[in-house]
């Protein structure tokens, strides 16, 4: 069609028109008036609507705001052969209402306190933004000013770039795909976010990186290991309540060049180098024919270990039993390592035997139940010898051995002061033989 020209009552022209083309009707207005001067192509098509506006996009805000608009009512394809810029340059923007921009400065209806405490919460939130707050109640009100002066600083000062859209927002590249800010980045989302790679995924800062959870907080690998690593710092993980390190089908193995300690109340064990040290006030040991409590050092240290039990290469296993097979249940013994006259004291089991002993020779380890039975827990036999000169002056003090003709149970000791033996015991009626030992210091 021809085009129409009029003019305005300060005589500034207004030029329109319509052309009908093969796709549908198109309109096309320009505005010469230099208050709100723009011109505008309209088409309509199958349903389909897009305009082009150039100029002064709204002339009805207070900012006169001048650029380009495009707007249509279906999809939108950009395609480019070589590079595709999209930039914004210096100039004053008036926020048109037309769009939310919340999620660019969470307001405090917005913020989830996820069971955290409101101060705390609040306090991270004015922190963040690079303020101090020493107050709870000055809090809101500085959160308040700072999301103004973000709102209008972001929205009205500094150039933007915003891309909308009511339903999905992709970006798609074959090659690589940048995101880059010369100051902040803020990605936010009022529901689930999932960052996903198909490759390695990689969190790189210069400075700190902190990940912050009101919930749960895991990490999971499906297949290789979690590796947590610090350069130059420590590695310090820890926790209000219980921490847990457990292995549900493999070991769990902590290792240090130099030492580990672990410290619980006033008691700790350290590994340092090839020594162990243990400081406690007192000192258990359990095993699962072994059992022995009590002593210590008072909180400087666990005394050192007999020869029989350190550096152990070899064992060996006691058992006391009649000869109807009924155990010395709970009977004290003693133990002595012929080789080198160590002796160790304990009481068999319920089922008779000894503790396994250790030794770092193959040496002979002869054990014999004590003659004593507090517990009364078998019918034993009992002798006692008493060795005297033939003027009757007692062997006081002489190293003795005793044994049994049936049983073979053999005895070491030493006479007391009136020469007597201590008590040699028996299940079964039999003799003993004891011999004294005058000039030895206890070599049998």
């Amino acid at each position: 069609s021809r085009p129409s020209l009029f003019a305005t009552d300060n005589e500034q022209a207004v030029e329109s028109g319509y052309r009908n083309t093969e796709n549908g009707l198109s309109e096309w207005v320009t505005d010469h008036r230099t208050e709100q001067a723009y011109s505008q192509l309209q088409v309509d098509s199958a349903g389909i609507s897009a305009s082009l506006k150039m100029g002064v996009i709204n002339p009805s805000d207070t900012a006169k705001r001048q650029g380009i608009n495009a707007a249509t009512n279906a999809q939108i394809s950009i395609k480019s052969g070589e590079a595709l810029v999209l930039s914004t340059q210096p100039q004053t923007h008036a926020q048109t209402g037309q769009h939310n921009y919340q999620h660019h400065t969470p307001t405090l209806a917005q913020t989830a306190l996820g069971g955290q405490h409101l101060t705390e919460r609040l306090t991270q939130l004015a922190t963040g933004l690079g303020r101090n707050v020493n107050d709870h109640k000055a809090i809101k009100a500085q959160l308040e000013t700072i999301a103004e002066e973000q709102q209008t600083k972001t929205h009205q000062s500094t150039p933007f770039t915003l891309i909308d859209s009511a339903a999905d927002s992709s970006y798609v590249s074959e090659d690589t795909l940048i995101q880059r800010s010369m100051g902040e980045m803020i990605t936010t989302t009022q529901a689930n976010m999932m960052i996903s790679s198909g490759d390695s995924h990689n969190q790189i800062s210069s400075e700190s990186l902190n990940i912050v959870a009101d919930g749960q907080f895991s990490m999971t690998n499906a297949k290789e290991n979690i590796t947590l690593s610090a350069h130059t710092g420590k590695l310090e993980a820890t926790a209000k309540q219980d921490v847990n390190i457990a292995s549900s089908t493999k070991e769990v193995e902590v290792v240090a060049t130099n030492k580990v300690t672990i410290t619980a109340g006033g008691a700790s064990i350290t590994l340092d180098g090839s020594n162990i040290t243990i400081a406690a006030k007192e000192v258990t040991e359990k095993g699962g024919k072994h059992s022995k409590a009590g002593g210590g050092m008072d909180g400087l240290g666990l005394g050192v270990l007999p020869s029989l039990i350190a550096g152990a290469m070899y064992k060996a296993q006691f058992r006391f039993a009649d000869d109807n097979d009924i155990a010395y249940a709970n009977t004290p013994y003693i133990a002595i390592n012929e080789n080198t006259k160590e002796t160790f004291e304990g009481i068999t089991d319920t089922e008779g035997n000894t503790e396994t002993f250790f030794s770092s020779n193959s040496n002979k380890i002869k054990v014999h139940l004590r003659n004593e039975d507090p517990w009364g827990s078998i019918e034993l036999y009992k002798v006692k010898f008493k060795f005297t000169d033939d003027d009757g002056n007692p062997y006081s003090h002489v190293h003795y051995r005793a044994i049994s003709e049936v049983k073979e149970l053999i005895y070491f000791g030493i006479t007391n002061a009136e020469g007597e033996t201590e008590n040699l015991v028996s299940s079964l009626e039999e003799n003993f033989n004891v011999h004294l030992y005058l000039s030895t210091n206890g070599d049998y």
